[in-house]
């Protein structure tokens, strides 16, 4: 929607399949200023592995730091897990700092628990003056969203739980907003205080 509107979309993917769908995508409703890049985000250059059981090859995990099982010599891992592939993870910053200077609006984060990561690895950016307005990120119970929350908070933004429509400005607010999870994934808006008015209702 925001390409149909003439804004600038850079878009990350680090499955070949769903690249070559945004590709896609892209070419049927001839948008110029969509950029996809295919890699996965991280803090650092590494490769990972794709793993899932034998009868889901849709649903995959991405492994970075068990050696055994992306150093595997075929693959099969044992308890009905096998590895799909293997996928690049670089460093935000690396990219978005390369982008020409301009606001960045909005920026969608669900990269299923490696947000920490990304934001780790997107420092610089962050930091900048291009840095986005409001980021809506994914979150799990299983995840250490107060350090989450002081993260971003380093960079300027404070949180927004959007069930509650309350403002987290502390790391005590990201600990309560954990505990009080109703279910294992959910969502925190960050945002940067001058631009309020855009997330709360």
């Amino acid at each position: 929607m925001a390409a149909a509107h003439g804004y600038r979309v850079h878009v990350f993917e680090g499955m070949p399949p769903n690249v070559g769908l945004l590709e896609m995508s892209k070419c049927l409703n001839g948008f110029s200023n969509v950029h996809i890049y295919p890699y996965m985000l991280s803090s650092k250059s590494q490769r990972c592995a794709l793993i899932s059981p034998f009868d889901n090859v849709g649903d995959i995990t991405v492994e970075c730091y068990n050696r055994t099982v992306i150093d595997h010599p075929t693959g099969d891992l044992g308890n009905n897990f096998t590895r799909r592939g293997f996928l690049e993870t670089v460093p935000f910053d690396s990219i978005a700092m390369t982008w020409e200077a301009g606001p960045t609006y909005v920026m969608k984060i669900d990269v299923e628990r490696h947000e920490i990561l990304v934001m780790e690895g997107g420092a610089q950016f962050l930091s900048s003056p291009n840095k986005p307005v409001v980021i809506v990120s994914e979150v799990w119970q299983a995840f250490d969203i107060p350090k989450y929350g002081r993260i971003m908070m380093g960079h300027g933004y404070h949180g927004y739980n959007v069930k509650s429509k309350q403002e987290m400005t502390e790391e005590s607010h990201f600990a309560e907003f954990q505990k009080s999870m109703p279910i294992i994934i959910d969502t925190i808006v960050f945002f940067l205080p001058a631009h309020k008015n855009l997330v709360t209702v």
